[in-house]
């Protein structure tokens, strides 16, 4: 595979998915912080294991009121921040400023980039005379930074998006990257993200069209408007905890693992109280069953059948102990 040497204009940081302007350098650290094994077994040498992993980025960059101001406020108010240090999807040598004097934006290559939260805990104002106000910004990890999930992760869903309603997803806590796309041509479906509500606008030309929901990151999502059909697939290798669909108003009765899921986190499936997401039918589909964690389908009550692959009923009740008692069924 051939391997692309990148100038550093072609890397940025981006700080909920926006670029920030005028940035001079970017630096991404990562330290493995160690912790002392040795032992008389070691003799006169020190031994060493990696323990936890920390990270920061920092950032130079020209001084401007809307930048600088956005991250003092950020800043004072210990704002956490959605980051991202990745190669410019849609980069031009020429830059960003055309000759009208038009500043446009630059987009993350989602495929390259790494992905984290951190607070701002340090920035530096220099305005010296003469010269261009500067300004230094240091960003630390407040979790993992982690690759963006491959493409080949998603949410998959077929469902009638109901043109009479708009917000199709409400992001409660967390960060969900979430595109929606006709799932016959490919094309996008315009969306609009507004402090964590996902909306989606009516049109009469998406009735009744199979849609697919790509998403990454942590998060619990409660989709609970302007959905139809009965079923979801979800072909995440990692079944998120917290997914929560509201059966009364979506009508969704069947939950499908597709062959990429690995695991289901603990309440994947967790009910909320003076809801309808009672009695779902569960169908897995992978040979090897995927790790269950605490009550990952929620409770005993509310499922009404497992659905899994012939030959492999002894090995899915195994490994989902919690739900033995459940109706089975072998295909």
């Amino acid at each position: 595979m051939s391997k692309q040497i990148l100038k550093g204009d072609q890397i940025q940081l981006f700080i909920n998915n926006n670029a920030p302007l005028w940035a001079t350098s970017h630096t991404l650290t990562l330290t493995g912080n160690t912790v002392d094994i040795a032992t008389k077994d070691h003799g006169s040498w020190g031994a060493s294991e990696i323990g936890n992993l920390t990270w920061e980025l920092t950032a130079e960059c020209l001084y401007s009121d809307g930048d600088y101001d956005d991250m003092f406020d950020r800043m004072v108010a210990k704002t956490k921040l959605m980051i991202q240090f990745a190669k410019v999807a849609n980069y031009d040598p020429n830059g960003l400023v055309s000759t009208g004097g038009n500043v446009q934006a630059w987009t993350p290559d989602v495929q390259s980039a790494k992905k984290g939260y951190a607070v701002v805990t340090s920035l530096t104002a220099n305005a010296n005379t003469g010269e261009n106000a500067t300004y230094s910004i240091t960003f630390t990890g407040a979790g993992p930074l982690m690759p963006v999930l491959p493409i080949s992760d998603y949410l998959e869903m077929t469902m009638d998006l109901d043109t009479s309603r708009t917000v199709l997803f409400e992001v409660s806590r967390g960060d969900a990257n979430i595109k929606i796309y006709n799932a016959n041509t490919g094309a996008e479906i315009p969306t609009s993200n507004d402090e964590g509500v996902i909306s989606y606008t009516g049109r009469d030309d998406l009735n009744d069209v199979p849609v697919r929901i790509k998403m990454d990151g942590s998060f619990i999502i409660d989709m609970n408007a302007g959905l139809g059909g009965n079923n979801i697939t979800i072909n995440m290798s990692t079944v998120p905890s917290f997914l929560w669909f509201n059966a009364e108003e979506t009508g969704i009765k069947d939950i499908i693992f597709g062959n990429n899921v690995k695991s289901i986190s603990d309440n994947a499936f967790d009910n909320r109280p003076g809801t309808s997401d009672t009695a779902l039918r569960y169908k897995s589909l992978p040979i090897i069953p995927p790790t269950m964690g605490h009550e990952g389908l929620g409770n005993i009550a509310e499922v009404i059948s497992i659905t899994v692959p012939a030959d492999t009923l002894d090995a899915y009740k195994t490994a989902w102990s919690g739900y033995s008692s459940a109706t089975w069924i072998e295909e």
